[in-house]
């Protein structure tokens, strides 16, 4: 297993600046505008997300980012924060993927991040939850 933790993070937890909501989008991704990697999300906040993947890079990488939610799209840029890689069949039991902080946002996720906060108050919620009422039932 090979497992990197970016030691300067310290409890990941206590080092939220903002809360992370279990929404599933479609995620595209890659170190090149090329964006040659397909996953989900894990979830979502404001400043960054994670991305369930077994492929793992370390701490430092810069990623291009484009996340689908429905019909909506939106870009990013980040920085990957921690990576997990487990074996095949633990992934529905052990967390893994990777965390993100974005270093840029477009505008409308935050809009998007915070109507969704708001409205299902910070709970977790998954996208078809919220699909079939907000966006008429956009498919990935």
């Amino acid at each position: 297993m090979n497992d990197h933790i970016n030691d300067t993070l310290g409890n990941q937890n206590a080092d939220r600046i903002s809360d992370r909501m279990t929404i599933r989008c479609k995620i595209k991704y890659g170190t090149t505008l090329r964006l040659d990697k397909i996953a989900i999300s894990a979830d979502i906040s404001e400043t960054g997300l994670c991305i369930k993947t077994n492929d793992i890079y370390e701490p430092g990488t810069k990623l291009f980012i484009k996340i689908q939610a429905g019909d909506l799209k939106f870009e990013a840029e980040g920085e990957v924060m921690w990576s997990r890689q487990v074996p095949k069949g633990l992934d529905r039991v052990v967390k893994n993927g990777i965390g993100v902080r974005f270093i840029t946002i477009d505008p409308a996720f935050l809009d998007f991040y915070k109507e969704k906060h708001d409205k299902f108050e910070g709970n977790a919620f998954k996208l078809k939850d919220w699909k079939d009422k907000d966006t008429g039932g956009g498919t990935f």
